[in-house]
């Protein structure tokens, strides 16, 4: 039995038997009501408390893990830039294993809308998307790109300088094409052709572009805005919270991947960076 709201899901072709599916066009919400009042569903409450502790234990063991591994760090690093990017209008994310970090760990609060291409893989979307919803709101808007992903449309520049747009721009510069070399690093025994420096991909300076466009460049490492003095940190949130256009380059290493990932053959629970063994068999047996 299929419920879906939209008619367009419910014509898609699933394989199981043409004779014993039954479709309906329906709120979900709906239809489990009607369930539980026909006896066919447990009761809310049966088995939520006992429920919610375990996801909460399976949540804070996972968070502990996620704390402690380096995979971890870009995400720690859009973590903490997304803080002076409070009270921006829109922040757009390009394609790329930063729209991950992004998603995952910037800090959306309201007034301020997160955009990107889901599925659809535009590279290039991130700066034009960016520009639209400055134009559209008349608010200091940011896009958040790779240097693959930046360099699809990096004649935009001339753009936000030219009608001097307050538009930030973040660019992590792994100096690879960091989606693509993950899956060639698991599957084509490191093989990165085409998506990283030895493999004949390259980027240049982003920051010195933009200082040659007219705009205000700045780079930073990633593991500086990491530090614990907060030197590094404290100069990029004054650079993003300036008035006008500005592109930030925040410098990574190229074995930079976006996590959690599953990987061919393994159910989908297993997932890199693998916890601690203990850890592990410990949230299984919940």
């Amino acid at each position: 039995i299929r419920v879906d709201i939209d008619p367009f899901n419910l014509q898609r072709v699933i394989h199981t038997d043409p004779d014993m599916e039954q479709c309906f066009m329906a709120d979900a919400g709906e239809v489990a009501r009607l369930l539980l009042r026909e006896g066919f569903l447990p009761a809310p409450d049966s088995h939520a408390g006992d429920w919610l502790q375990v996801c909460t234990r399976i949540r804070r063991e996972l968070e502990r893990v996620d704390e402690t591994v380096p995979e971890r760090e870009p995400n720690e690093v859009i973590a903490r830039i997304g803080e002076a990017l409070q009270g921006f209008g829109a922040v757009a994310a390009d394609v790329g294993q930063h729209m991950v970090w992004t998603y995952q760990s910037l800090d959306v609060r309201e007034g301020t809308r997160l955009l990107f291409s889901g599925g659809h893989g535009a590279m290039g979307y991130g700066l034009p998307a960016a520009i639209g919803a400055c134009l559209a709101t008349g608010q200091k808007t940011a896009c958040i790109c790779g240097d693959g992903a930046f360099q699809m449309n990096i004649q935009e520049l001339e753009w936000i300088r030219r009608d001097r747009l307050p538009v930030k721009m973040i660019v992590m510069n792994n100096h690879s094409l960091g989606m693509i070399r993950h899956l060639q690093r698991d599957y084509f025994n490191n093989n990165y052709e085409g998506t990283s420096p030895e493999g004949g991909f390259t980027s240049g300076s982003f920051s010195a572009i933009a200082d040659a466009y007219g705009i205000p460049g700045m780079r930073e490492r990633a593991e500086d805005l990491l530090d614990r003095d907060g030197a590094a940190l404290r100069s990029v949130k004054a650079f993003l919270m300036a008035e006008g256009p500005g592109l930030l380059e925040i410098v990574m290493e190229p074995g930079t991947y976006a996590y959690p990932k599953t990987c061919l053959g393994e159910p989908i629970y297993r997932q890199q960076p693998y916890a601690p063994e203990d850890v592990f068999e410990e949230l299984m047996r919940l």
